[in-house]
Order: structure tokens, then C-alpha cells, then sequence
């Protein structure tokens, strides 16, 4: 069978996200179709000593571990603040072939899915494979706005952005982000402010150009590398159009969710079925501001306190924004707002099962969030923001799907007062279903036939 080399960002149980959720399903169902899967991703430098060191060099430091039977490449890299955007250095891809070289005495990789654009996870790794294992392939699935200099995909901060990126554009739109001025004056700067290299001891406040025109070639390098696009929603094949990726190398497949969600909750259905005489509102994330947790709790605490109505708020986040974590102290006073912390699938499906109304306030642009699928499943309603993929999700599945203007606090305010829960039943992609799809996709890869184009 294959053999696959799965990359994204961070991995258990260290560290872990969105991205490292999916892949860790992926992983599971990969090694039980009969591939041989391994997973490359950064790893904290403490963790090394946890692990078997089998590379090191003045770039890489690597050490092998194994996390539910499936061998883990941790990775440690040192950067400067040019490597960051840039995201490459021609001397990080003689040290993957060194390690290649070193470590694999095993088959030749077959296909490297990437999960991750960055310095670990980039160009230099993917040029490096393709040297090494000539007939390897390259998917990439995109998860978070890796193609946007600022990492949001939002033109000014105020709508999903549609423009074809360019050097001044992207400049201005990041001018107006990091130093809060006005988007006339922030396009009046970036026509006239230098490109070219500053010194290292100057901030990279004040080389916005030159790091933004960095980080656009490092798009345009790693583009060449891979031989096809999967990505969650529309908006983001336009995205990558704009950056003349072929609608052709690019196909559309939804989020699957876990298995949990198509089971009775046997025993219990009592217990978790909705009242109708408290509206419970539902928000599940990290504490992030570009989550919107923080015109959330604004807008919330400007709602009268009532006895019907709730917020239930899932999730934790470490190293909080002073004004955000003041926001969280304060609403905690109030009878009508519960933190529940970390829940695992089971416990988060039992909770969203309950809930009238989850809420996805993001400010920034998401690529088709799983918990919309979730919430879908559980029969849930949405009020989400009026963008990128939970807009289309929105359109997607249709009734019992509200929006409300991004960032507007009056808005969602408006929308949490005339809520009426409408009782749904929406037909989801499972998990298993989605990773069918996927592996298709692998099939076809391999073998030089079309992948599928879109996958509702």
C-alpha cells in the first residue's frame, strides 16, 4: 500500500488544533485501510527530550516519538524574522535530504499531504521530497488563510477580501492592521514606503513591505510544488485563483465530523434534550479575539440579564488579550453566562444537543469551520458572521442559518433578540465519508487521473 507523510503545524500531545484534529482522524483511517502513515510536524524544544534524536544540523533538530502506534517526526527550527515570511532558505532543503539520506530505510514516500505553509512545512520540505522521491506527489489541504501576508484574508479588516494580492495592496492592508490607521492613509504609505532589505535590529513594524513582499514569493515558490489543491469552500478556490492556482488542481471537499454525532444518545436523552423555557446560546472555541469571543461577550453584556435566556461558553485559551481576559472576569459575575472549559466529542455533541443556537462571531476568515457541521448535525441553529466559510455555510445548508455583520455588536444583538429556535434536520458528510473521498483523491493522484472536481 501507500506510504504517506502527513505534515501540519504541531501535533499530540504537545500541541494541537483544528488542523491536528483532522489529521490525527486522517492518520487513523489511513493505517486502517492498510497504508503506512507517518506524521512530520514542530514539536517544543523541551519535548525532545522525550523523543529518540536521529538529525541534527544548524537548522534541524529532530527526534522520533510514536503517539497512538503512529510514528511522529518532531521537528525544532530556528528562525530569523526574514525566514518567517519568507518561509524559505535554500540551505534548509539541503537539510531535509541529508535527513532523508540518514533516516529513511524504508520504501520511498508516495505522497506527502501538507497540512501546514510554513518555514518547517514549506518549499524547502517539499522540494526536498520531490528531489529525493522523484515520483512522489503533493496535496495540500487548506486550512487557515495561508495565502494572506496578515493571516486573516480580510480586506482592512472589515470584508472577505477579493482582490488580486499584490506587494502595495497587501502593504497597505497590513499598515492599516498593525498600526491602527486608516486604510486611505494606509494605501497613501505603502506606495511610498522602501521595499527593500533593513537591518535585523530594525522592527518589523517598520518593514511592512519588504516582509509582505517576502511572504508573497513565498507563496508563489511553494505553489510550484504542489500537484494538487483541497480545500473547504468556494471562497477559497477563488482565493487561490487570484494567485493563479488552476480551478482544474483544485477540488472542493466539505468537512466530515466524528462518528459520535450519528449515534443515540441511549440512556440519556432526557437529560440533553432542549427546554423550551431557556434559550441556551453556545459558543465553542479558542479564546481568541479574531474568534470574536470578545463581541460576544460585548454584545451579550449589554443584553438584559434574563431567567430565559443563556450563554454557554466552551473552550480556554492561554495568554489572553487584557482586554478580552477582563471581558471573560466580568461576565462571569452574571447568572446568565456558564464556562464549561475543554469538553471532548462526546461530551461537546451531548452539549450542543442541548443548545438552541451556536454561536460563530469570527472575526477573521475560516475555511469552512467544523463546528458548523457539527452544530448542523445536532439539529442546532447558527448565527455566524457574514463571511468567508461560514457565509457559505450558511447558504449551504440554508434554514435554521443566520448572519449578522462581522464585528457588529448591534447586529448581533439584534440577531440573539429575535432568535426563534427552528427545529432542523440536515444531512451531514460523516468523518469516514469525507476520508473516502480524500483517499479517492489519493488514488487518483497516484495514477494521473482528474481528481473530483467538488464534493457537497
Amino acid at each position: 500500500m501507500r506510504q504517506v507523510l502527513l505534515a501540519t503545524y504541531n501535533y499530540y500531545p504537545y500541541n494541537w488544533g483544528g488542523s491536528e484534529v483532522y489529521v490525527r482522524g486522517l492518520a487513523k483511517y489511513l493505517t486502517a485501510k492498510g497504508n503506512t502513515v507517518r506524521i512530520l510536524a514542530a514539536i517544543p524544544e523541551s519535548a525532545l527530550g522525550d523523543c529518540e534524536t536521529v538529525y541534527t544540523d544548524s537548522y534541524l533538530r529532530i527526534g522520533l516519538y510514536k503517539f497512538e502506534g503512529i510514528e511522529i517526526i518532531g521537528c525544532v527550527n530556528s528562525l530569523s524574522t526574514e525566514e518567517i515570511y519568507s518561509r524559505y532558505n535554500v540551505e534548509w532543503k539541503k537539510s531535509w535530504i541529508n535527513f532523508f539520506k540518514k533516516y529513511w530505510t524504508f520504501p520511498p514516500i508516495d505522497l506527502l499531504h501538507m497540512h501546514a505553509n510554513t518555514a518547517l512545512i514549506g518549499a524547502a520540505l517539499s522540494e526536498a521530497i520531490k528531489s529525493f522521491f522523484p515520483n512522489a506527489k503533493t496535496l495540500f489541504s487548506y486550512h487557515v488563510a495561508d495565502t494572506c501576508p496578515k493571516g486573516t484574508l480580510m480586506y482592512f479588516n472589515k470584508s472577505t477580501c477579493t482582490v488580486t494580492p499584490s506587494v502595495e495592496t497587501c502593504t497597505a492592508c497590513m499598515m492599516n492592521d498593525r498600526w491602527h490607521i486608516s486604510p486611505n492613509l494606509a494605501k497613501l504609505l505603502a506606495k511610498v514606503w522602501p521595499d527593500r532589505y533593513l537591518p535585523n535590529y530594525v522592527p518589523a513594524k517598520l518593514r511592512p513591505k519588504y516582509l509582505t513582499n517576502l511572504s508573497l514569493e513565498s507563496f508563489y515558490r511553494f505553489e510550484k510544488n504542489i500537484d494538487h489543491w483541497h480545500v473547504f469552500s468556494p471562497q477559497i478556490e477563488t482565493a487561490l485563483n487570484k494567485l493563479d492556482v488552476l480551478s482544474k488542481n483544485i477540488s472542493i471537499l466539505r468537512h466530515g465530523i466524528d462518528d459520535h454525532y450519528f449515534t443515540e444518545i441511549n440512556g440519556r436523552q432526557a437529560e440533553y434534550e432542549r427546554t423550551n423555557s431557556t434559550l441556551i446560546f453556545m459558543f465553542i472555541g479558542r479564546f481568541k479575539k479574531i474568534k470574536g469571543l470578545s463581541t460576544l461577550l460585548n454584545t451579550w453584556m449589554g443584553l438584559d440579564e434574563k431567567d430565559d435566556r443563556k450563554l454557554w461558553v466552551i473552550g480556554s485559551g492561554d495568554g489572553l488579550e487584557k482586554s478580552l481576559n477582563k471581558l471573560i472576569d466580568k461576565s462571569k459575575l452574571r447568572n446568565d453566562v456558564e464556562y464549561f472549559g475543554f469538553m471532548n466529542v462526546k461530551e461537546l455533541r451531548y452539549k450542543l444537543s442541548q443548545a438552541h443556537c451556536l454561536m460563530i462571531p469570527s472575526e477573521v476568515v475560516e475555511t469552512g469551520p467544523l463546528v458548523f457541521h457539527e452544530a448542523m448535525a445536532c439539529g442546532t441553529n447558527v448565527i455566524a458572521s457574514d463571511m468567508g466559510g461560514c457565509a457559505s455555510l450558511a447558504t449551504f445548508y440554508g434554514e435554521g442559518c443566520h448572519s449578522f455583520q462581522t464585528g457588529n455588536a448591534e447586529k448581533l444583538r439584534k440577531k440573539i433578540k429575535g432568535f426563534k429556535f427552528l427545529p432542523i434536520e440536515k444531512r451531514v458528510m460523516s468523518q469516514q465519508a469525507h476520508y473516502s473521498f480524500l483517499l479517492k483523491e489519493y488514488d487518483d493522484l497516484l495514477t494521473g487521473k482528474s481528481c473530483t472536481k467538488a464534493v457537497a
